[in-house]
C-alpha cells in the first residue's frame, strides 16, 4: 500500500514505463467511471452537443469535474516518469497548462461562440493533439537512466 501511496501521491522519486502505463490507464478508467457516477447520483445529463461550438467539443462541467479529482494523480504519475529520464517534472505543464486553458475557455463560456471549425481553433487543436502524442510516445517509450540521476535510484 505504501508503494501505491508513493506512485499515486507523491511527486518525488522514479516510475518505470510499465508502472506508467498501468497508473495511466487506471487514473484513465476511474475518471470515466467517476464522470459516469457523478451524472447518475446527480442526475447531471450527458453533454448536449450544440453545432460545432468549442464547448461542446471538449466536454462539461462534470468532465472538468472528474479532471480535477484526478489531476493530483495524474502530475504525480507524470512527473516521476520524467524524473525517471532525468528531465525536470515540470514538463508535465507542456500538455496541462493548455489542456487546463482550453477546459477552463470552454467551461467559463468563452468558448461557446468559438467553432472548432474555424481554421485557426483546429490548427490549435491539431498542434495540442500531436503535441500530446509526441508526450506520449516519451514517456511510455523512452527507457529511464539506468543509474542513479539527481531524481533518485533506478525504480525496483
Amino acid at each position: 500500500m505504501d508503494r501505491f501511496a508513493f506512485i499515486w501521491l507523491r511527486f518525488q522519486g522514479r516510475i518505470d514505463r510499465l508502472t506508467w502505463l498501468s497508473f495511466a490507464v487506471l487514473i484513465s478508467l476511474l475518471e470515466y467511471g467517476t464522470e459516469q457516477i457523478l451524472r447518475r447520483v446527480f442526475h447531471w445529463p450527458a453533454p448536449v452537443r450544440v453545432g460545432d461550438a468549442l464547448s461542446s467539443y471538449l466536454g462539461d462541467e462534470v468532465s472538468l469535474l472528474a479532471s480535477l479529482i484526478f489531476l493530483w494523480p495524474s502530475l504525480a504519475v507524470d512527473v516521476k516518469r520524467w524524473h525517471d529520464q532525468g528531465k525536470s517534472g515540470w514538463l508535465v505543464l507542456v500538455i496541462y497548462g493548455p489542456a487546463l486553458a482550453l477546459f477552463a475557455f470552454a467551461i467559463l463560456g468563452a468558448g461557446a461562440g468559438i467553432s472548432h471549425s474555424d481554421p485557426r481553433v483546429s490548427a490549435f487543436l491539431y498542434v495540442f493533439g500531436l503535441v500530446a502524442l509526441v508526450y506520449f510516445i516519451f514517456l511510455a517509450a523512452r527507457k529511464g537512466d539506468e543509474e542513479t540521476n539527481r531524481y533518485g535510484p533506478p525504480p525496483p
